[in-house]
Order: C-alpha cells, then structure tokens, then sequence
C-alpha cells in the first residue's frame, strides 16, 4: 500500500540524488512538507542554493491542500487522461480508474526540463517485504542492440545491479535504477530486482522495461528522508 510519495532531484552536473519533499494524506487533506536532504542539495548545488536564496524553497514551509499540490500534480495524468489511459498498460495498471498516485509511484514522474523525481513511500506485504515497480532508467539513450537485447527477457527474470545502480544481465547493462533505489542499494539493503513488464513495439522506448523490486527491509528511514523541524532550523 502507498502511504506517500517522496520528490527526489538530480544535480545536473555530479548526478548525485537527494531526497528533498514529502507528500502524504490525512484527515484535512494532502499534506507537503520538505525532508532533511533538501539541506545537502542546498549545501552541494549552486542552482539549489539560488532557489533557497531567492525563497523558492522554504524548508520549513508545511502545506495542507484539498487537492494535490501542483508540485506533484503537474507529474501526474491529473490533466491528461487521454494519454494515462495509453500509458497505464506500459505500467502494468489497469485503465479503470485512473489512479494518479499509482501511476506515478512507478512512471517515476521525469521530465525532460529538470531533475526532479517521484516514488513512493510503501507499507510492507504480508511476508514483511516492500515492493516497488520502476521503468529501467537511461534506455532512450541506449542503442537497438540493447533494445533488442530486452525483447528477449522473460517476465520474472532476475537482474543483477552494482553499487552504482546500473542493471545488468549476463554482463549487458540494461539501463539503470532510480535514484531512491540506488540508495537503498547503498545501504546494503537486501534487494531483489526482476522483469515485470517488456513494453515492445512502442515509439517511445523510455517504457521499454518496468521492473520490480523486492526490498527486505524497511527503506526511507535515514535522516534524510525524515521532515525538516522547527529546531534544526533554529539551531
């Protein structure tokens, strides 16, 4: 079960990946706040430290919205069902209802214009994993040969990665995890990823290969993912 989804960001320049924002629902609504990475891609980016300076980032700002907030929203097929309803079976969900949040817990919601990411916070399964869907990273810029490579997969087949986070089988890299994942990786979480969906004969090769991953712990609970308080700011 998702019960939030987090925003990540790439610095365009070291490609390292920070944490920076957090979604979740109550009572009153959907509620954001900024985590504990935003300071180290504040401390690391000179466009990050721009944006804190000029007030477009508030670490300690918390919003309470009736509906998703536009951050998030603008990632979502909230103003385009029409082409959810294509994509969706790319995702391995079902067209009916189109559910935003589960769209883009695996969709990863990229954009071509900037470096910011989604996924999600889930609950463990009833063996005590947590599971995620994710689309293979990088393979629009990967050649046919590769592509081709894929096509020949099997649903369920397991995929090796290495600490960097690049998928691997048989020695052929097969894209790359995103960066949530390959930070769970780091922390020398047990992870296990494997085929769920070969997307062939599509234009768009971004949705060529959605994998699962298997996580037997529980992930996100570094300080870095946790909400900015009022105290560290004030220290």
């Amino acid at each position: 079960m998702i019960t939030g989804l987090f925003m990540g960001w790439t610095d365009p320049i070291s490609k390292a990946w920070y944490p920076i924002q957090k979604m979740s629902k109550n009572a009153d609504g959907y509620r954001t706040c900024y985590v504990n990475g935003v300071f180290d891609a504040i401390d690391a980016s000179p466009n990050m430290q721009l944006l804190f300076k000029k007030g477009l980032i508030k670490p300690s700002e918390v919003k309470i919205t009736k509906e998703i907030p536009s951050v998030f929203a603008q990632r979502m097929p909230i103003a385009r069902p029409e082409d959810a309803v294509k994509e969706l079976q790319f995702l391995n969900l079902p067209k009916h209802p189109i559910d935003p949040i589960a769209y883009v817990s695996r969709s990863g919601g990229y954009s071509i214009t900037d470096g910011y990411d989604i996924f999600p916070e889930v609950t463990a399964d009833a063996n005590g994993d947590y599971r995620f869907y994710f689309l293979s990273r990088n393979l629009p810029d990967v050649g046919a040969s590769i592509h081709e490579y894929i096509d020949n997969l099997s649903v369920g087949t397991i995929l090796e990665f290495d600490r960097t986070g690049y998928l691997i089988h048989h020695n052929t890299v097969l894209g790359k995890l995103p960066g949530y994942l390959v930070d769970v990786v780091g922390h020398n979480r047990s992870i296990q990823i494997e085929v769920a969906k070969i997307n062939s004969q599509i234009g768009w090769r971004y949705y060529h290969l959605l994998c699962h991953a298997t996580v037997k712990s529980k992930s996100f609970t570094e300080a870095k993912y946790q909400q900015v308080l009022a105290s560290v700011l004030s220290a």
